[in-house]
């Protein structure tokens, strides 16, 4: 039986890297993207970009549960999706983009949680969801936060 856990458990834990679709023509770092695992919940280092290009970071919940980009209400404003503007950022790396119409205006909707008392002290202003990564294999390393 601690055998079966044993192998479960390497299976389970995978390192963090993500790597391009063929088509892409971004490379991963060998050693990953760092991550803060807050009650099992992975939390992200993002650069967002305004519509003006100016660069903006924020902490992300990385939700593989949820199907739609979240923001909180201020962000979203900041960002210009009220006006249009698609949601740029980038992890590490890597660029991702949604459309403003893909994007949810701020937390606390309905099946949307309230960021603030989820991750106090944390200050997390974003949910971005598994699948903003569709075009990239993700292999999580909870161990290494990676």
């Amino acid at each position: 039986m601690r055998r079966i856990f044993a192998t479960l458990f390497a299976c389970l834990s995978l390192e963090v890297s993500v790597s391009a679709a063929p088509d892409k023509k971004l490379s991963a770092p060998q050693e990953g993207v760092p991550f803060i695992l807050d009650s099992n919940r992975i939390l992200l280092d993002v650069v967002f970009t305004t519509p003006d290009g100016h660069e903006r970071g924020a902490l992300a919940w990385f939700n593989m549960g949820m199907s739609t980009p979240v923001l909180t209400k201020p962000l979203y404003r900041e960002l210009g999706v009220d006006r249009g503007a698609p949601l740029r950022l980038a992890i590490g790396e890597w660029r991702l983009e949604a459309r403003p119409d893909q994007v949810v205006d701020g937390d606390g909707g309905v099946g949307v949680p309230t960021f603030t008392h989820l991750f106090a002290p944390r200050r997390v202003e974003a949910m971005l969801p598994a699948r903003m990564l569709t075009d990239y294999v993700v292999r999580i390393d909870y161990g290494r936060r990676r």
